[in-house]
């Protein structure tokens, strides 16, 4: 993936077991997450937990999201969460290659 196209670093009071698991339980997710239902990449040596989706809801062509959350202790007590959003176009096959395959599907038979 690219750089990301939106990063955010937010200080929480809860400690950071507390927000690992709201990252990486289905029940917890999809009550903040709603509808969206990604595919989730456990936490990896570093505690980073990655998030990947294929948004294509009124979108053309459609949109792949990777969302890497990391999460870390503060010194004060509670957790500091980075988000970084890395927004990509999907590849999508145009019309042309399209019917070619189907032309040659067709001579196959």
């Amino acid at each position: 993936m690219n750089d990301p196209d939106i990063e955010l670093d937010v200080d929480l009071e809860a400690a950071p077991e507390t927000v690992r698991r709201a990252l990486t339980d289905p029940a917890i997710v999809s009550q903040w997450l709603g509808p969206i239902d990604p595919a989730i990449q456990p936490a990896n040596e570093d505690g980073a937990v990655t998030y990947r989706w294929r948004d294509r809801a009124n979108t053309a062509p459609a949109i792949d999201n990777e969302v890497v959350f990391e999460v870390t202790p503060r010194s004060g007590g509670g957790s500091r969460l980075r988000i970084a959003h890395t927004i990509t176009p999907a590849p999508v096959m145009s019309a042309c290659n399209t019917n070619s395959a189907i032309r040659s599907l067709a001579w196959a038979a």
